[in-house]
């Protein structure tokens, strides 16, 4: 069950970011519009895709749905993934605020989440094979023991507890931030009513 725990924290890890990003993108897009992450103000939009915003009821979901599907095809299970979803959700130094949220080194956590990533691209692509030459099990895998695979599973807990707080206060400074300007462009509607 060892090599299953692996694959399991490995999707779970990128469940949780897969969610916040879905769950956050909008909120991102309407508080930074043109101050939003490089790789939201460099998304491309096929001709349908802008045409389609009209067409939609909902435009803020059709919007959604078409920057998620600029991540769909991407894993978010490894450090250097999951650093750049936080950076666009407004996190730009996500290692450094989770090492200090959970008292964690940042170095260690990055190592840790992507020897657990690698391992499991092995499981889920080599079957977990040995490199030739490399420890092996008595079944002939890759040598694999509970200690290791214990303090990297708990580790992708670490970082989703970790980042569940940051996030949630990022979340909210960028909904002060829309309500700020919504009261601004208020007032100033209310002044050139008058």
């Amino acid at each position: 069950l060892l090599r299953q725990a692996i694959v399991v924290a490995c999707g779970a890890l990128d469940s949780y970011f897969n969610d916040l990003l879905r769950s956050s993108i909008l909120t991102v897009v309407r508080a930074r519009k043109r101050r939003a992450h490089e790789a939201l103000r460099k998304l491309t939009l096929t001709l349908e895709e802008y045409l389609s915003l009209g067409s939609y009821e909902d435009e803020d979901f059709r919007l959604q749905q078409i920057i998620l599907k600029n991540f769909e095809r991407k894993t978010l299970a490894n450090s250097n993934a999951i650093g750049e979803v936080a950076a666009i959700l407004t996190v730009e130094e996500f290692w450094r605020d989770l090492g200090q949220e959970t008292g964690e080194v940042p170095g260690e956590m990055r190592r840790r989440i992507d020897e657990i990533a690698g391992r499991r691209n092995d499981i889920a692509h080599r079957a977990d094979r040995p490199e030739p030459g490399g420890p092996t099990d008595a079944q002939g895998l890759q040598a694999i023991t509970h200690a290791w695979v214990n303090q990297r599973v708990q580790t992708t807990r670490t970082v989703v507890v970790g980042a569940n707080a940051i996030f949630t206060r990022s979340h909210q400074r960028l909904e002060e931030e829309i309500r700020r300007e919504r009261e601004a462009t208020g007032q100033l509607r209310q002044e050139l009513v008058r």
